[in-house]
């Protein structure tokens, strides 16, 4: 009986810690019975909430539906403007390159008003077809409007940009008939003014010729006395004694024959006739420039002991001694070794190939500068067998003279020009040079450019 009992004990201890964790069990699905409700009446809240929402994303779809067909509406009349414009630009047919572009731009923004309103009806397909889907509806409405704002700001731009390009195209042209014009003026001027610079310069031809003339005149005559002179010193100096037998008997002569006339003669002296031989072609039109020479002339000389600084002489040609010799100016005259024998010359260069300018020509040279180097056309270099001498003159008188000096006497060198004429067209070929390496060309390439812009020009000026 005690064992049963104990059993039974034991039995009841279960069956009330059984009744306890029911108990616990109960309370928790109590707890978890109010927590239902309370989320069922949280959820009922928001089902409200939502449906709301509904209502109001309902009247947001229909305000921007309204929204659409006054876009729509805006595309329209956006068209029709377009058209219009299109039609005003067509009326312009004088400017064809302008027209041809405003065209091309006028398509373009037609492309994209097309393009725009694909994709406007691709919204509204995407509006009918995506009415349940509310969240991602109101993202795409969003990024529709943003389009359409972009795309009327871009159609408001480009109408803008379009009557701003149409004033431009308008303003350009006037400015190039105004440039066109003034061109034509400008060519008119210079066409009178090389008329009248040709008949300045057949006058100074003429000028020139007359004074040539006279300097020949006068060379021939100063020429003629000293050759009188110097006979006249020769016979003083070397015959002295027959001189005075001369006089002697003459005198007796006209002693003797003083009673026969009746009176006293005067001693004749004979007159020799002096015949004048025809100087050579070139040499007549290089005297004048051999006489200045032979006066002095102020030019600039490279010292080659002063780091090739350029230092201002008075070169002159000695005839008696034959040698080209300088000093500076304020010396009482040329001193030792400052000179040079015109027999030693063996080379004159000119232009680009003399030293002084290759040596006074920076590296970066660039033509746009005017004080980069010093001219080619006036520097000139004298080449001996032992060593050169560099000269230069701002004046191209002075240049050509002693250029044209130097190549008549300097026999055994290579004679540069021997007139002013030739001397001039070393010149301009001197300034080509210069040109075409300033510009990395060639003279070939230079004239076929030269051709080109005239060419152009003369169609310029046709169509105008």
């Amino acid at each position: 009986m005690e064992r049963t009992v104990v059993e039974y004990k034991e039995k009841i201890d279960n069956l009330t810690k059984a009744n306890e964790s029911l108990r616990e069990i109960v309370s928790g699905l109590e707890r978890d019975l109010a927590d239902s409700n309370s989320r069922n009446a949280d959820l009922q809240r928001s089902l409200e909430e939502s449906q709301r929402r509904e209502r109001d994303k309902s009247v947001e779809v229909e305000l921007l539906e309204a929204d659409l067909q006054r876009v729509t509406q805006d595309l329209a009349a956006h068209l029709s403007e377009a058209s219009s414009l299109r039609n005003q630009v067509e009326e312009l047919s004088p400017m064809a390159q302008g027209i041809h572009d405003s065209e091309v731009k006028e398509r373009r923004l037609v492309s994209l008003l097309c393009r725009h309103r694909v994709l406007l009806l691709r919204a509204q397909h995407r509006l009918a077809s995506q009415t349940k889907r509310y969240t991602a509806f109101v993202e795409k409405i969003a990024d529709l409007t943003r389009g359409i704002c972009g795309a009327n700001l871009g159609i408001s731009v480009g109408l803008d940009e379009l009557q701003t390009e149409v004033s431009s195209m308008r303003q350009e042209m006037l400015e190039a008939r105004i440039t066109l014009q003034q061109s034509h003026n400008d060519v008119q001027l210079d066409e009178e003014s090389i008329l009248t610079m040709s008949q300045r310069h057949a006058e100074e031809a003429a000028t020139w010729e007359a004074e040539r003339q006279q300097h020949l005149q006068a060379a021939v005559a100063w020429l003629e006395q000293k050759k009188a002179f110097e006979k006249k010193k020769d016979r003083m100096e070397g015959g002295k004694e027959e001189v005075f037998l001369i006089i002697v008997i003459t005198l007796r002569k006209s002693s003797a024959a003083a009673p026969a006339s009746g009176g006293r003669q005067m001693l004749q002296v004979p007159k020799r006739s002096h015949i004048r031989k025809p100087l050579a072609p070139t040499l007549h039109q290089c005297v004048r420039e051999i006489l200045q020479v032979q006066r002095g002339q102020l030019v600039m000389k490279m010292m080659l002991r002063k780091n090739n600084e350029m230092h201002t002489v008075n070169a002159r040609y000695d005839t008696t001694t034959r040698r080209l010799l300088w000093y500076v100016p304020g010396d009482i005259g040329p001193g030792r070794g400052r000179g040079v024998r015109i027999e030693d010359v063996i080379r004159i260069d000119f232009g680009v190939l003399a030293r002084a300018y290759m040596l006074h020509r920076p590296i970066g040279y660039s033509s746009k500068r005017k004080s980069a180097s010093l001219p080619s056309y006036k520097c000139f270099t004298l080449w001996t067998a032992e060593r050169s001498y560099d000269f230069y003159s701002s004046n191209i008188n002075i240049v050509c003279c002693f250029v044209i000096a130097l190549s008549r006497l300097c026999t055994n060198a290579k004679r540069v020009a021997l007139t002013r004429s030739q001397f001039f067209v070393e010149v301009v070929k001197a300034k080509m040079d210069e040109y075409c390496r300033a510009h990395r060309t060639t003279r070939i390439r230079m004239i076929l450019d030269g051709i080109a812009k005239v060419t152009r020009r003369a169609r310029i000026s046709e169509d105008t």
